[in-house]
């Protein structure tokens, strides 16, 4: 598989805030938590957001010790996402890319 390559950024947002970007340099960014809590713009809601890792729950049995046996008390469906407490407060600027892989499809 060959690597992507970024053809270009973009940086989204309403018009007063792009012109303070370009004509006066004012810079905006917001913590990873606010982007992942995002809920009324599908388009830049990730629900992903600061995930560490991911691993693949799927039929994982949660299970426990009674008395010398081991019981299944449930079992699990879907992944199992870990997340930083630190890295939640973590200032972040958004861009958009396009590539070169996403430029072939169009």
């Amino acid at each position: 598989m060959r690597e992507e390559r970024i053809i270009a950024l973009f940086k989204l947002g309403e018009k007063k805030y792009m012109e303070e970007l370009l004509h006066e340099g004012h810079v905006f960014m917001n913590t990873l938590s606010y982007f992942a809590k995002i809920e009324d713009d599908s388009t830049r809601a990730d629900p992903d957001e600061g995930t560490s890792y991911c691993l693949d729950g799927e039929g994982a049995r949660f299970r426990r010790k009674k008395g010398n046996e081991w019981q299944t008390i449930g079992s699990l469906s879907g992944a199992i996402k870990f997340r930083s407490d630190t890295l939640a407060t973590a200032n972040i600027y958004c861009l958009h890319a396009r590539t070169d892989r996403t430029m072939d499809k169009n």
